[in-house]
């Protein structure tokens, strides 16, 4: 099974007016930047394998859970929140809420 890319740099959202069961996809520009800096040999391909994947998904937890131990104070948990890894975990979950409620 392939996993389309751009699920880690587009946003699946509620959209209760329009025409897309009350969904709609929207590309967040600062994911896919962080992303294809982050994963340059996967910018001209548009689907990733199941091991490409988990990979990615495996470096960018980890960076994330590097990034929470260095925060020492609760004021610094914004910084986590709108780090690029969890921008781009947050597009990738909200594809599967979507698959879940379509599916």
């Amino acid at each position: 099974m392939s996993i389309a890319i751009s699920r880690y740099y587009t946003m699946v959202t509620i959209d209760a007016a329009g025409k897309g069961r009350g969904y709609k996809i929207q590309p967040i520009h600062r994911a896919k930047k962080f992303f294809l800096e982050r994963f340059p040999e996967l910018d001209y391909q548009d689907c990733i394998s199941e091991e490409q994947e988990q990979y990615v998904q495996t470096l960018m937890l980890r960076s994330l859970w590097q990034n929470k131990l260095s925060i020492d104070t609760p004021t610094n948990v914004n910084i986590l929140n709108d780090s690029g890894e969890s921008i781009c975990l947050r597009c990738y979950i909200s594809h599967i809420r979507h698959w879940f409620s379509n599916g």
